[in-house]
């Protein structure tokens, strides 16, 4: 029997709180929420980079890598000179690409397209372990847990990442110093061989073609690499070249071919032991350094939430809801949000409540996942403003089963201490300061602001690193003064090159009240490939 739509939200909604009893996830959690809306909501066009799993999308002839092949490769690259507890998955690749060991535009590519995506919750070695997940996933290989809190490298780390000319015993002591035996060091080569191939450009003593030379019969992840390998037809390079680059040949044929052979016979055990391998080797970072829990979708869940003041005073309330999974697109569906007022839990006019300004679906993610998005943008007074808030959602849209999403019976906070003023606040302003970022502060009450500052964070390409930079904001003059006296507006220059034509820039704002710090959102600008809050340009009036 066909499962109906109002089956399906039960469905949904029972694995939301599944997941967050398994998480103990209560909003806001700025950390994951801005990582598993990065991973798998793609909201950051990280995901989209590889357009294609084989060939280049651009260059489809066979001279250039698969992009999914150079981050798969990126990523055990870093790894690999793992010793004794010191680097692994920590981003010093990319201060060491001058080393032969490293040779290959791709990785230098791979730098290029990670560093556009440094923010404050996903550093360079996190990109990087993302990347190897991105990659196995759109080629069709297992999905494999992401853990984000790696910590950038301040500079590069030995060498050590094993080359096709070195012996069979080299390699097998280099794959135990990273940490793995023998029968793993041959079943992480063939996952990673499983995509992408030797290029000429980077081995011409391997590769003596103009194109490039596949390690198997077919661009996706798949155990074709192990048979081909033990049934043919054997293209792989690194199999069937020259005897000293036979690198390949010597790792698969070490234990009498037991462990390629298993993986021909099964894809089933490829998949599994590559989803084990793989997960090891992203997790392989220096001692000290704690990985947080695996980050999984939340079925249902606000984002984008943004509390502004208009220049008339009122308050504005900007959120989207976010339904995901497979197949949970329903153009049937109601979703209707619900609000209580300022330092309440009702509403004193008894009519907050609001559809949809837009709805927006996607329906091709990653692993079969699909999205529908709910826009909300609500105004009210300064007076009235807003405690929490909450969605209900009508599966069928008539009525007859309403479910209410309400954070696990909490609703969603709001804290009304601190919010934005887009009016006042731009991106590549003037001079030596890069942005102007103006905070309203709510000044009813005994109790008074003892400090209010901008944190704000720029995408450091040198260093590969977000900086964060904390400057004070102080009383706005006019123009910037407050129209309501429920609210004070204080402003910030935020010192950077604005003669630059694009530069990345999130900032979070805050208001210190009794020793109690209360942080508005994470907020994006200028090039942030993120939702902008903020103007991409301003008059310095």
């Amino acid at each position: 029997m066909a499962t109906t739509s109002a089956n399906k939200l039960k469905l949904l909604l029972l694995a939301s709180i599944s997941v967050a009893q398994v998480l103990a996830y209560t909003w806001p959690n700025p950390a994951y929420d801005y990582v598993e809306e990065f991973l798998w909501l793609e909201l950051t066009g990280f995901a989209a980079i590889p357009a294609l799993c084989g060939p280049n999308a651009a260059n489809p002839n066979g001279t250039t890598p698969s992009i999914q092949a150079q981050w798969l490769r990126t990523a055990y690259h870093d790894m690999a000179t793992f010793n004794a507890g010191v680097g692994g998955i920590d981003g010093s690749l990319f201060f060491e690409l001058d080393r032969a060991e490293n040779v290959g535009v791709g990785l230098s590519n791979t730098r290029n397209q990670f560093i556009k995506h440094i923010s404050k919750y996903t550093p360079i070695p996190d990109l990087i372990a993302a990347g190897a997940v991105v990659a196995v996933g759109q080629c069709g290989g297992p999905s494999i847990p992401f853990k984000p809190g790696r910590v950038m490298a301040a500079a590069a780390g030995p060498s050590g990442v094993p080359v096709p000319t070195g012996s069979l015993a080299d390699h097998t002591a280099a794959f135990q110093r990273q940490g793995f035996t023998a029968t793993e060091m041959i079943g992480l080569v063939a996952c990673g061989h499983t995509l992408g191939g030797v290029t000429p450009a980077d081995f011409p003593s391997i590769n003596t073609g103009t194109v490039i030379a596949p390690f198997d019969d077919t661009r996706t992840f798949d155990n074709h690499i192990a048979t081909n390998y033990i049934s043919g037809p054997n293209i792989n390079p690194l199999v069937k070249g020259p005897a000293v680059t036979d690198s390949d040949a010597r790792i698969f044929a070490s234990d009498g071919n037991v462990t390629m052979n298993s993986f021909a016979s099964s894809a089933t055990t490829f998949n599994s032991v590559c989803a084990s391998l793989l997960s090891r080797m992203i997790n392989t970072v220096p001692t000290g350094v704690t990985l947080r829990d695996p980050v999984v979708p939340i079925p249902f869940k606000p984002r984008d939430f943004l509390l502004s003041i208009t220049p008339s005073g009122t308050l504005n309330l900007q959120v989207t809801a976010d339904i995901f999974g497979a197949s949970v697109i329903n153009p049937s569906r109601v979703v209707t949000l619900h609000w209580a007022d300022r330092k309440s839990t009702t509403c004193a006019s008894g009519a907050c409540s609001a559809s949809p300004t837009s709805t927006t679906s996607n329906a091709a993610l990653r692993n079969g996942n699909t999205l529908q998005s709910y826009k909300f943008s609500v105004t009210v007074s300064a007076t009235a403003s807003f405690s929490s808030f909450w969605f209900t959602v009508d599966e069928a849209g008539n009525g007859a089963n309403v479910v209410t999403q309400n954070n696990g019976g909490a609703n969603y906070p709001v804290d009304d201490t601190v919010v934005n003023v887009p009016a006042y606040s731009c991106g590549l302003f003037s001079g030596s300061n890069i942005a102007r970022i103006t905070t309203a502060v709510r000044t009813d009450g005994t109790t008074q602001a003892s400090g209010v500052s901008v944190e704000a964070m720029f995408q450091n390409q040198v260093a590969m690193r977000a900086d964060l930079t904390t400057v004070a904001a102080t009383l706005g003059t006019s123009p910037i003064v407050s129209p309501v006296s429920q609210y004070a507006y204080y402003t910030a220059l935020i010192p950077g090159d604005s003669s630059l034509s694009c530069q990345y820039l999130n900032f979070e704002f805050s208001a210190t009240f009794g020793g109690v710090v209360h942080a508005g959102a994470l907020l994006g600008g200028a090039c942030n490939v993120r939702s902008i809050h903020i103007a991409a340009g301003c008059s310095s009036t």
